[in-house]
């Protein structure tokens, strides 16, 4: 054994515990208990059961002055409520944890696990681009099929052109343009368009009424010159000709696409819900009860409550968001990324951080809040 004084006043170190160890130090079992959550416990006095069952830990704290509370499926604990901590592994490697006090013991089993709730919580995010992906092509898909629809349907209309017969009638009556006709008759250009095209089942019979008494023919006339096949088409045959089954299945797969694309739309969104929702679980079912709480106790610290809003850390970063500063630190100020809430300060001045802003990769997604630091006032003596 050395006899070095130097040797002999160095300080022991520390304890260093695996699984399993008995643990002493009030603020070390308050370390540990505090990242439990959905648990099991068993109460038992001088190794009689007296109570079990499932809860959620919403509270670990030191306080010679209050008691352990398990009520509701609430888990209260107070380490000054106990001599130790012993910890501890069964055959099957599931943790447990036994607080103990003379005869009684508290045990707790933890029914999840921390690593596993991150794996199982985190978003899928490649599920997801993957969806998006097959969703935009489908949309691609589409709307080429509806540029196949238009086009069929321009060519049909085209087939049959009755212009030329128009023109023979407003030149008998003294219309030289279709624009001198459209004011004479009251009637827009575009119904003069499906009356050269002879789509007359889209023309109301007051329109067919007003342009054959400016055209100067009966209504029979009309519907004769214009609702019958004209023996010239405007466009060769071999473009203008369509097949009506074809169009028709084009607009009813053009149909199912659009319907299967706002069914996706309703299962990613939902998927993004369930994804958030199940990241946010614990903070969800435990907030609650911990704002009861704290409306039935005001003197209770806020600190208590920093524990639940773990999974909304976990979300965002999940979601690579990320705070630009902490509140209440002292940085640089940068007009890009700061927004001052009073006083004036230039590019690198010293401003303090009051609310906290966010960014998601390059792309600025709030500003941080902050306030000039004024400096110290310099005290002269006279």
């Amino acid at each position: 054994m050395s006899h070095d004084p130097l040797f002999r006043s160095r300080p022991v170190p520390a304890p260093c515990i695996v699984d399993t160890g008995t643990i002493i130090s009030k603020q070390d079992m308050q370390r540990v208990l505090a990242d439990l959550n959905h648990v099991r416990y068993i109460h038992s006095q001088d190794g009689v059961i007296t109570g079990e069952g499932e809860g959620c830990i919403l509270d670990v704290f030191a306080d010679p002055q209050r008691s352990t509370l398990i009520v509701n499926h609430s888990l209260y604990i107070n380490v000054q409520s106990f001599d130790y901590l012993e910890l501890g592994q069964s055959d099957e490697q599931e943790s447990w944890f036994d607080l103990i006090q003379d005869g009684r013991q508290l045990r707790l089993i933890p029914l999840s696990n921390p690593l596993q709730d991150q794996s199982s919580h985190r978003l899928n995010v490649a599920a997801l681009k993957r969806s998006l992906l097959k969703c935009s092509q489908q949309i691609g898909m589409c709307r080429l099929m509806m540029k196949r629809i238009f086009r069929f349907e321009t060519l049909q209309s085209m087939s049959v052109d009755y212009t030329h017969s128009l023109q023979r009638l407003m030149q008998r009556v003294g219309f030289s343009s279709l624009r001198a006709l459209s004011r004479a008759a009251k009637v827009s250009e575009k119904q003069l368009l499906h009356l050269r095209r002879g789509n007359l089942a889209q023309m109301r019979l007051e329109t067919l009424l007003k342009l054959s008494q400016a055209l100067q023919v009966s209504i029979a006339d009309l519907l004769m010159m214009f609702g019958g096949p004209h023996p010239q088409a405007s466009v060769p045959k071999s473009e203008s000709s369509v097949d009506p089954q074809e169009l028709a299945d084009l607009r009813q797969e053009c149909k199912r696409l659009q319907e299967k694309l706002i069914q996706q739309k309703q299962d990613l969104w939902q998927e993004f819900q369930q994804s958030s929702l199940q990241v946010l679980e614990s903070m969800l079912l435990q907030l609650p009860t911990a704002s009861y709480a704290a409306q039935q106790n005001p003197q209770a610290p806020a600190i208590r409550l920093l524990p639940l809003l773990k999974p909304l850390d976990r979300l965002l970063q999940e979601w690579e968001i990320e705070p630009i500063a902490s509140v209440g630190a002292e940085i640089p100020y940068d007009p890009h990324h700061h927004q001052l809430m009073e006083g004036s300060a230039k590019s690198g001045d010293r401003v303090r951080v009051r609310y906290t802003g966010y960014r998601q990769g390059d792309r600025l997604l709030y500003r941080a809040k902050v306030s000039p630091v004024l400096p110290l006032n310099s005290h002269v003596d006279p």
